[in-house]
């Protein structure tokens, strides 16, 4: 009687709930098969796909920007999307609702993110990622091109898609006390600060003085510099031809140079750094930072 108690309240109680456990309908590939993501958040549209790079003697595969030069996701961005797509193969499903009218409460319309898991230029899977559960601890998800709502237990699925973990708005870093002189460039002028002695002190045109602690409050913007935003990756209509502000920073093992451009339709300016293609969108104070002539610094 024990054991057959044991059994119904037990395996067979878990199998019969399985039994009338909604099919995952994301299936049929392996995670590592994927090598091309296409993401689409309320019409804004990102394309990520798998790049082969050469670090030494080896070869390494990364996650990066479809379309860019070397636009790559952090190694966190790219396990965290990685992680998610594992976790969605082996998860299992709830059905919320059979009516597609509702698609839209739950954030799985127009509103969701749409994702395309794609094996070369064959799509093998897609979903959508509605908002976030009562609980905290899934999402709800669906397709386009059926009615049905589910929700799974992936906290940070909807995160992992997401514009903020993809983007890397790092554009450079350095360590303050490694810097040892800074460079400004602007039309018409050109003038340079070095550290002599433990002191700054302006060197070219001319030798001028300068105050340390403006001299402290640039270096700790280029400490680092970070993107308020990241932009279509295309430099028409940047301005970034004109070299309207450039500042190099230079010093012990450190040579970062940054540009920067026009400013867009919400106040940002564009930039970008000397060494990659890479086009960022810098905030008003960031770029007010940089922006500085010799008279500003004394």
């Amino acid at each position: 009687m024990v054991l057959s108690a044991y059994i119904f309240n037990g395996p067979f109680s878990d199998w019969k709930k399985n039994l009338n456990r909604p099919k995952n309908f994301v299936t049929g590939f392996q995670a590592s098969e994927i090598d091309r993501i296409d993401i689409d958040k309320g019409g804004k549209k990102i394309s990520l796909e798998k790049a082969n790079v050469s670090i030494g003697s080896t070869t390494e595969e990364k996650w990066k920007i479809a379309g860019t030069k070397e636009f790559y996701l952090t190694k966190e961005a790219a396990d965290k999307i990685t992680t998610s797509i594992r976790e969605l193969l082996a998860a299992k499903l709830d059905l919320i609702s059979e009516n597609k009218d509702k698609k839209k409460d739950f954030e799985l319309d127009d509103g969701g993110t749409k994702v395309t898991l794609k094996k070369g230029d064959n799509a093998v899977s897609d979903f959508v990622i509605g908002k976030m559960t009562s609980d905290y601890a899934g999402v709800f998800l669906s397709k386009d091109n059926i009615d049905k709502i589910y929700s799974v237990k992936i906290m940070s699925l909807g995160f992992s898609f997401s514009e903020d973990s993809i983007y890397n708005k790092s554009i450079f870093k350095a360590e303050t006390g490694k810097v040892t002189k800074l460079r400004f460039q602007f039309p018409g002028q050109e003038f340079t600060l070095e550290k002599k002695n433990d002191q700054w002190v302006g060197t070219k045109p001319n030798s001028f003085a300068v105050n340390r602690a403006k001299i402290d409050s640039i270096l700790a913007l280029l400490s680092g510099l970070t993107a308020a935003e990241i932009p279509e990756q295309t430099f028409a209509g940047t301005g970034l031809e004109k070299h309207e502000i450039i500042v190099q920073v230079t010093g012990d093992g450190i040579d970062n140079t940054i540009i920067i451009g026009d400013k867009n339709d919400d106040g940002l300016f564009y930039a970008k750094s000397g060494s990659s293609d890479n086009i960022y969108l810098l905030s008003k104070e960031d770029r007010d930072g940089l922006n500085k002539k010799i008279q500003d610094l004394k």
